[in-house]
């Protein structure tokens, strides 16, 4: 996605108070301190030759259309084995060969790439590599623990269902009860 960096940017609002009557506000346009407003032009112009507004979204893996799942599936592919080559010390106790049948690995996974898509930007402050390795020290965790709980160390074994079936006359009164209690506050 290209960039036209001679786009009309919204108008910025005139910071003065509008008024039916002189020396009267009107409710619809709330007054702006020059300061802020200076501080909206400075960041609308730094945007006009901003490089990284291609990047995409963070991904909300459940929400990915059809269409666009197998490009997905395989950006992620990629970007997974680039990050184990990187750090070699990601072994299969922490992202198992079959990581990509375990969906907390595949979104923990998706959420940390886009992490890093943004820390890394053109735009983004100095400190957000540092945050970046972070948020991955805290995913690695995470990933290591699943990956035990999975037991998939050299071969895949299908999750356990964890959760158990709702008594629905109980799910119902519990409902009821918390419904009429929430309206009494």
């Amino acid at each position: 996605m290209d960039c036209d960096h001679n786009e009309a940017h919204p108008p910025i609002p005139d910071p003065q108070p509008s008024s039916d009557e002189e020396g009267v506000e009107s409710e619809e346009t709330p007054r702006r301190s020059p300061s802020i407003e200076n501080a909206y032009a400075q960041l609308l112009s730094e945007l006009e030759g901003a490089d990284d507004l291609n990047i995409p979204p963070p991904t909300f893996w459940p929400d990915i259309p059809l269409a666009d799942l197998r490009t997905e599936w395989i950006s992620l592919r990629e970007w997974v084995e680039n990050l184990v080559r990187r750090y070699p010390h990601l072994d299969h106790h922490v992202i198992p060969s079959c990581w990509y049948l375990h969906n907390g690995h595949v979104e923990a996974l998706a959420a940390l790439r886009d992490h890093e898509r943004m820390s890394f930007a053109e735009s983004s402050p100095a400190s957000s590599p540092s945050q970046w390795q972070w948020t991955f020290a805290q995913i690695e965790m995470r990933l290591r623990e699943w990956t035990a709980h999975a037991g998939c160390l050299s071969v895949h074994r299908p999750p356990t269902v964890q959760l158990r079936p709702i008594d629905n006359d109980e799910w119902e009164s519990f409902l009821a009860q918390d419904l009429a209690a929430r309206r009494h506050l």
